[in-house]
């Protein structure tokens, strides 16, 4: 196998050895960017705690979050005796369930108090959500502007995802609880569009090199990855000709896109009534995927505002947003660099390559690998796209934000899209979410199959049958949006197990 993709399982059998690449791999996981399947968990708390907290009241809530928050350390408990590595056990810490409760319970305790309790779990709420805040500001002054991304995306994302859930859990009237259930649908309908569609759209904007303009033996890093997309959860490769595309399992760079801004502001406008905003929008969407670029972004941003112009919060909101991420995009394209590539060199590392399949060590042995260690060396040399990064992870904050009052303003208008319509899309919206994770909990990196193909690499028995049972996906659903090459291996292929002489040669 000199070519193709290397797969998660194909890495999974030589996890457990002490080799650079294995090293660098664990690494990826330890800072994998999860900020969409928390945004997709915490859409679907929200409305576990609503219609809880409508059947049986808000302190039964308040239990139900801190009972779901133990199940999300449940894994790691009954895992523990059979791990055979660090690997598995920080797989299983990333599980996110357990931090999204913690906000929900936490939003929930903070809205009204009724007693002295209360009022005394307020007031350490708010103690230790300031902590949360310290530790994420600590974690942007120690370790430079791609860390300040991360972190605020973690902070960002659940917790205002959850705080719709957690409001709407102290109004325990059912006409609440189905507005709830239909606004977080129509928002995660649109995040499952746009982890369908935009990546498309979004691949077309690229104007780094490409394949055919690269000669053999040359390297290129690119954090974005050409096969970034519908896979960018999974450890993503491509080799041609010895030239290596690698994208770690960890950060992506969280600036909304164009088209994330697109699908959202689209049905974010229709449930309030601003038809001709979503009309903009649309065609902002339309003319992104002709590769417009930047523009178009612009005007995705520009369809946000508040039409016609009415000066207020949301005004305000929204030129936030557009203000930070169009500076951030002229100070980014001013420093040199594409909008949507960007080169680490002052952060790379070679390592030798390993012929033998093993880890990141995949590939012909005259070729060289590059890695990042992203807990060292997460600082980008150039200040100018440091600036713009951290431009762009506000933006992306201040559109969450600018989303939670669009979706509050939206249920109190009570607009007949929403109660219509609304309800509808929010309910298939639901239950593609619904698959979408389930199936990541079957396949993705932190998922069971994940774990159980960890496991069956350790000597324990009850592991080795367990994951016996896990059926493997089809090719198909890790194919990269531009397709598969023609030797593309077949998924199940045996995957040949170097012997002990040849382990001891990495």
């Amino acid at each position: 196998m000199d070519e193709g993709i290397c797969y998660v399982s194909q890495w999974l059998p030589d996890l457990t050895t002490d080799s650079a690449g294995n090293r660098a791999v664990r690494e990826g996981i330890r800072m994998f960017d999860e900020s969409t399947f928390q945004v997709l968990i915490a859409l679907n708390i929200s409305i576990f705690a609503a219609v809880i907290a409508h059947a049986m009241g808000r302190w039964a809530c308040v239990t139900g979050m801190l009972l779901l928050l133990s199940f999300g350390n449940l894994p790691i408990s009954i895992a523990s005796p059979w791990l055979p590595s660090s690997t598995a056990l920080t797989a299983l810490q990333g599980v996110p369930f357990g931090y999204t409760a913690v906000v929900a319970v936490l939003l929930t305790i903070l809205s009204r108090p009724q007693s002295r309790l209360e009022l005394h779990l307020r007031r350490w709420s708010y103690a230790l959500l300031v902590l949360i805040a310290v530790y994420g500001a600590y974690g942007m002054v120690k370790n430079g502007s791609v860390a300040s991304l991360i972190y605020l995306r973690m902070l960002a994302s659940p917790f205002l995802m959850t705080m719709i859930g957690a409001w709407a859990a102290l109004d325990v009237t059912r006409e609440t609880m189905l507005k709830t259930i239909k606004i977080n649908g129509l928002i995660a309908a649109a995040l499952v569009l746009t982890e369908a569609f935009a990546p498309q759209a979004y691949l077309e904007t690229i104007n780094y090199p490409t394949f055919h303009s690269l000669k053999s033996g040359d390297d290129f890093f690119d954090a974005k990855s050409v096969i970034f997309a519908r896979e960018r959860r999974l450890f993503n490769m491509r080799e041609f000709e010895n030239v290596k595309f690698y994208k770690p399992a960890g950060p992506t760079f969280n600036y909304p896109s164009g088209s994330y801004i697109c699908y959202m502001g689209v049905f974010a406008s229709i449930c309030l009534g601003n038809y001709i905003s979503a009309i903009i929008t649309f065609a902002a969407l339309a003319a992104l995927s002709t590769k417009s670029g930047l523009a178009m972004c612009v005007l995705s941003l520009a369809a946000l505002l508040p039409f016609p112009p009415r000066a207020g919060p949301r005004w305000w909101m929204a030129l936030t947003v557009c203000g930070l991420y169009v500076a951030g995009s002229f100070v980014y394209l001013s420093s040199g660099k594409d909008l949507h590539s960007y080169s680490l060199k002052s952060s790379i590392r070679q390592i030798p390559s390993n012929p033998l399949g093993q880890g990141l060590g995949y590939g012909g042995s005259s070729t060289v690998e590059r890695k990042i260690n992203w807990e060292d060396d997460m600082i980008i040399g150039e200040s100018g796209v440091a600036i713009a990064l951290n431009m762009m992870g506000l933006a992306s904050v201040a559109l969450y934000l600018y989303y939670f009052m669009m979706v509050r303003l939206a249920i109190r208008r009570n607009n007949p899209f929403v109660d219509r319509v609304g309800f509808a899309i929010g309910f298939i919206g639901l239950i593609v979410i619904g698959n979408s994770v389930l199936q990541e909990l079957a396949v993705g990196p932190y998922g069971l199959g994940f774990i159980f193909l960890m496991l069956a690499n350790s000597e324990c028995a009850p592991a080795k049958a367990i994951a016996a049972l896990v059926p493997r996906p089809a090719m198909p659903m890790y194919a990269g949006v531009m397709g598969p090459p023609p030797d593309w291996p077949l998924r199940d292929e045996p995957f040949p197990r170097p012997s002990e002489a040849e382990r001891s040669h990495v």
